[in-house]
């Protein structure tokens, strides 16, 4: 604290004269403000005592520390900072940053200072302290509860705006990123107002730092900034870029074919519409090889080129207009691994190859048929441009060699091609059967080392290894084949290439889950806990991991490596897409009906059971295909699972929350959910929670109990044995044997399960009849419900099934029941008869 060595000698002075006023009135003064105003002090040493812990500790402070700053302290702890000019120059931004985005008090005192005759040498001195405080200034032009007025803050705004523009035209690139963040931020604010102040000229000048030899932060500040200057600006910003490239590859000069080819690059993906058409303009890719050829173009040139035709892959047309013209030059470029393009030239093959990708002669041999002949799977052979001899297997090998051996940049470039190339059956398996390539692509990235785009285009080529084909219903393939037909094509067509078939996706997803592929999106999400994937990126996450637990005896090692706690926390992020979510709960469904939940953290499945609770309700598909249902009736098995174990909340919760849903799928028509339904309520009768809800009495209780009994003699065994089971907890309970002695047949459809063909089925029929005569108790009107009970079962003849029973089981649990209820009903002479 600033004021450390001054209270240490007021202290001693004190120890000395502690009856001097003056030393302690000073010394109690000093004490108040650094109890008051600690801030103030941190600032106060950070700036005269060059103490870069303490303005640390001063943002740490406003980050961590609720404070409501007054205008006089606000604005001491700003101007204290700002004259620092001696500290250090990156914690003087930080803290500068800092200060102006945690506190509206010191927002208000700078939006004071950016008006009147103060506001060019205030917004001058900011800006010149680095990129954090520069942002701050923005920051203040947009609150507008720090201004006096709407009308005040939207002129003193276009003022700022206008003084960024000026920034930026000052000779120099220094801080062109710095200039163009402010100009993006304040045009996607009041983009409506502000774009009249930008001229062609100045457009020009932001399409000037597009330039891929530009520092990164420059491009992609200009990049937001053009975007939102076509947005709000138009046909203007249009008519301005389509001059701006037109000129500058019309005059030939490498460096005006540099700026033109960069500006198309970063513009494609944001002005597709206006980029395509300059694109094919007949004459421009026919020219462009050959002007590239020449042996005087420098390279640069040809890495611009290069750019541009990646980033003109975003659109169907220039991929083909780029296959037909320009093939063959990149082959040449990628196949000399000396020329530094071949990497991008490898990218750019792996977007546009489109040539037929034909299955191994042998299945499993790992030898591919590249002589365009009709194998099954196969496409039929296409015309091609020079260079068509070339096969996109022929591009994996040069990407493999770049993740491998390649820069950091190589990596990121391989990562990209490998993504698009994976597209195609043939390179998955190439791709996955290297063990050295999963090895350096599954590598555990550490903390913000890979940047979103490339962990896009890792989670992207995963999901083409692992991803299956959808499943067609009998409708669809017939529709399928008679689309087939209209456009002329072979039925063999409409077979799955052989790399795509089911067998061979789960061999990749097994070497990928060998090569710990759950560790390391584990890991690669932990690397953006500060700055999110994007929703698309987190439904690739979705889709790889639900394809990855299709297959059953993958789903223990899905658990083993932490596949329940990503998924848990993918669910929860708020940035999910609402569709995403069910693809995540089915994924955990399939896990959690192979594993035993015992073994798991408790927190985990007990967390489970919300997002499997979704599944229950079928979602209706967006287009007229039938509905899925795998996804409610996986989630029904794994909740039947968690109500295994007692120590979870499972049950508490499904009566809760879904029990109405459970009894749906009880009385559906589709024999597997209804089993699973019945399976579920099974084991939920088990507890005290679903105990109640089938004998507690009430008219719901008896409605549930009856629909137990009528599946009791239901078609599927594994039903009948599910609600015979329920039945058998159920009637230890008077009030549930009552319920049965009311139904129309109850006392018989029990009886029926004791000659059921299953013994599963006839040890819980008579385990159910045992309760029913056993049972002890008056009903509510005083009738006695024990002989009531034993009376129907005798009139039904249980007698006579349960003496075959007991004739015809060696299962000795099965007669032990029996002689129980016989006991009961006949007496012990009549049993020893019975018996022998």
């Amino acid at each position: 604290m600033l004021s450390q060595d001054a209270s240490r000698a007021l202290r001693e002075a004190f120890s000395i004269a502690p009856d001097n006023a003056k030393v302690k009135d000073v010394l109690v003064n000093i004490q108040e403000l650094e109890a008051s105003q600690p801030l103030l002090v941190l600032c106060q040493n950070f700036a005269k005592k060059k103490d870069d812990a303490a303005g640390k500790e001063a943002q740490w402070y406003l980050s961590s520390v609720p404070t409501d700053l007054s205008l006089d302290v606000a604005s001491q702890c700003f101007e204290i900072v700002l004259k620092a000019e001696g500290s250090d120059a990156h914690v003087r931004d930080d803290l500068i940053a800092s200060l102006l985005h945690y506190s509206p008090a010191v927002r208000r005192h700078l939006a004071t200072q950016l008006q009147g005759s103060t506001q060019s040498s205030v917004f001058a001195e900011i800006f010149e302290i680095g990129d954090g405080a520069a942002n701050g200034i923005t920051v203040v032009t947009l609150d507008s509860k720090v201004w006096p007025s709407e009308t005040i803050r939207l002129n003193s705004l276009r003022d700022v705006f206008q003084l960024f523009l000026a920034k930026f035209l000052q000779s120099g690139h220094d801080n062109d990123g710095r200039a163009l963040k402010g100009i993006a931020r304040h045009l996607a604010a009041d983009g409506a107002n502000l774009h009249t102040f930008i001229d062609d000229e100045t457009f020009e000048a932001i399409l000037y730092c597009l330039d891929y030899r530009l520092p990164r932060d420059v491009r992609t500040q200009a990049t937001v900034a053009t975007a939102k200057y076509l947005e709000v600006a138009k046909e203007t910003a249009e008519e301005c870029l389509v001059k701006f490239i037109k000129s500058r590859t019309a005059k030939h000069s490498s460096e005006d074919l540099v700026k033109a080819f960069s500006v198309a690059a970063a513009v494609f993906p944001i002005a597709t519409q206006i980029i395509v058409p300059l694109f094919l303009t007949e004459g421009f890719l026919a020219s462009l090889v050959p002007m590239l050829d020449k042996k005087s173009r420098p390279i640069k040139v040809e890495k611009a080129a290069l750019d541009m035709l990646s980033a003109a892959c975003i659109d169907k047309r220039c991929r083909e207009a780029i296959a037909s013209y320009c093939l063959e030059w990149m082959h040449h470029v990628m196949d000399d691994e000396e020329d530094e393009r071949h990497g991008q030239a490898a990218v750019i093959l792996a977007k546009v190859q489109n040539l037929p990708n034909t299955p191994p002669q042998t299945p499993g041999t790992g030898h591919f048929s590249r002589d365009g002949t009709g194998s099954p799977g196969s496409s039929p052979p296409h015309t091609r441009s020079r260079g068509s001899s070339k096969n996109i297997a022929d591009v994996v090998p040069t990407l493999k060699n770049m993740l491998i051996k390649g820069s950091e940049m190589d990596k990121r470039t391989a990562i990209e091609g490998l993504a698009y190339a994976s597209m195609q059956p043939m390179a998955k398996d190439e791709i996955t059967r290297d063990p050295a390539l999963l090895k350096e692509l599954l590598q555990t990235p550490g903390k913000d080392s890979l940047a979103p785009t490339t962990a896009f285009g890792s989670l992207t080529l995963i999901d083409n290894l692992t991803r299956y084909l959808p499943n067609l219903s009998e409708e669809q393939k017939r529709m399928s084949e008679l689309k087939a037909y209209a456009n002329s094509s072979r039925p063999s067509a409409l077979q799955p290439h052989y790399f795509d078939q089911d067998e061979q996706v789960t061999a990749r997803c097994k070497w990928l889950l060998d090569s710990k592929v759950i560790p390391y999106l584990v890991s690669l999400r932990a690397s953006f806990v500060t700055s999110s994937l994007s929703p698309n990126s987190l439904g690739l996450y979705a889709r790889i991991l639900l394809s990855l637990s299709r297959t059953a005896s993958f789903r223990g090692t899905l658990a083993q490596q932490g596949a329940i706690p990503l998924i848990l926390n993918l669910y929860s992020n708020p940035i999910l897409e609402p569709q995403v979510k069910p693809t995540l709960a089915h994924t955990l469904a399939r896990i959690l009906i192979s594993v035993n939940p015992e073994l798991l953290p408790k927190h985990s499945t007990s967390s489970s059971i919300a997002p499997l609770i979704t599944l229950l309700t079928p979602q209706d598909p967006d287009d007229n295909s039938p509905r899925d249902l795998l996804p409610t009736f996986e989630a029904l098995l794994a909740l039947t699972n968690l109500a295994s174990d007692p120590s979870l909340p499972t049950a508490k919760s499904l009566v809760r929350d879904a029990l109405p849903q459970i009894e749906d799928h009880m009385l559906s028509s589709n024999t597997l959910l209804q089993r699973a339904a019945s399976e579920l309520i099974c084991n939920l009768v088990a507890s005290p929670e679903g105990l109640e809800k089938f004998a507690d009495g009430s008219p719901s209780a008896s409605r549930r109990l009856h629909v137990l009994l009528a599946l009791s003699d239901a078609e599927d065994v594994a039903t009948r044995r599910a609600a015979g089971g329920a039945l058998a907890g159920v009637t230890d309970f008077e009030s549930a044997v009552k319920a049965v002695l009311e139904r129309e047949r109850g006392v018989e459809l029990l009886l029926r399960m004791c000659g059921d063909e299953d013994p599963g089925v006839v040890h819980r029929g008579v385990t159910a009849v045992r309760n029913v005569v056993c049972v002890e108790g008056l009903g509510s009107s005083g009738s006695n419900v024990a002989e009531r009970a034993r009376q129907s079962v005798r009139d039904a003849g249980g007698v006579e099934v349960l003496r075959g029973v007991l004739q015809g089981s060696r299962n000795k649990p099965v007669v032990e029941t029996v002689c129980e209820a016989l006991k009961v009903l006949c007496g012990a002479e009549a049993l020893k008869t019975s018996s022998a």
